[in-house]
């Protein structure tokens, strides 16, 4: 009689079990959520992109200068970011770009272009945020000496980085501030500074405005932009600023992730719902 009663309750149980419905996209995206990027501006995000998780962020920026003394400078750089997040505390980064400048300096213009040094990094996202509680992440960066083309950097160059982020329901405040030295020789340090505020317009569509700058001397910069969530894994983003006096930037890019732990998770909840269902 055990024996009937057990089996009976066990065939109630994987009927009920049978009945329960969930969906997958929905569950999926609830745990890997959607792309967090450094673009579009200044500033860095306080996140890692994700546990197991790979991105690239990159763009065309058109930069025109007027010199103090005299001449002009226009740059087109291709500002390229890839970021390996290991958990959702450590993560892996290196960023790189193409840059061809025009000098005209009255007699006429002179073109050079290159890769400037590139950059390793790594990242800590230490402390998660609500609110007025901030997230709270550091940036290491180390930028290589090279011997090759335009740009020579003779020694190696270091920036550090603190990374804030207060999130509330309709606003973001967000700040990055650190110390870099340059590779090019001298202990001089320079300390840059951003204070980002952005906010989401729709679902998909955010806005920001921003001053950065450093604090080594009296220029204050301001760009602004806007963002578009795509995917949850594809951001497209336009944005540009004013430099001082009559230097301005305009910048159009895209951020991409592929996430690893989301494919994997993938997998087994396909095999969960087949069984349930």
């Amino acid at each position: 009689m055990k024996k009937v009663v057990f089996v009976l309750c066990l065939a109630s149980s994987f009927c009920s079990y049978g009945q329960i419905k969930f969906d997958k996209d929905e569950l999926l995206s609830n745990l890997v959520g959607t792309i967090e990027s450094d673009r579009p501006g200044q500033a860095l995000n306080a996140t890692t992109c994700g546990v197991l998780a790979f991105q690239i962020q990159t763009g065309f920026n058109y930069t025109s200068l007027d010199f103090p003394f005299g001449g002009s400078s226009k740059n087109q750089t291709v500002p390229t970011n890839i970021r390996f997040g290991i958990t959702d505390v450590w993560e892996l980064n290196t960023s790189f770009s193409f840059t061809n400048q025009i000098f005209n300096n009255g007699l006429g213009p002179t073109t050079v272009n290159g890769f400037p040094s590139p950059e390793i990094g790594l990242r800590a996202a230490f402390l998660k945020g609500d609110r007025w509680k901030p997230y709270l992440a550091i940036q290491a960066n180390m930028s290589i000496p090279s011997k090759r083309g335009t740009y020579q950097q003779p020694g190696l160059g270091s920036s550090f980085y603190l990374v804030t982020s207060n999130r509330f329901k309709h606003i973001s405040i967000n700040t990055t501030t650190g110390i870099s030295y340059s590779g090019f020789g001298g202990n001089a340090a320079n300390y840059p500074y951003v204070l980002n505020i952005g906010t989401m317009l729709t679902s998909k569509l955010g806005t920001f405005v921003e001053a950065f700058g450093s604090f080594n001397n009296s220029t204050l910069n301001l760009d602004g932009g806007f963002s578009y969530l795509a995917t949850p894994n594809l951001q497209l983003d336009l944005f540009g600023g004013w430099l001082g006096d009559s230097n301005w930037f305009a910048e159009i890019g895209f951020s991409w992730r592929y996430s690893f732990f989301q494919k994997m998770v993938g997998k087994n909840i396909k095999e969960i719902d087949s069984i349930l269902n």
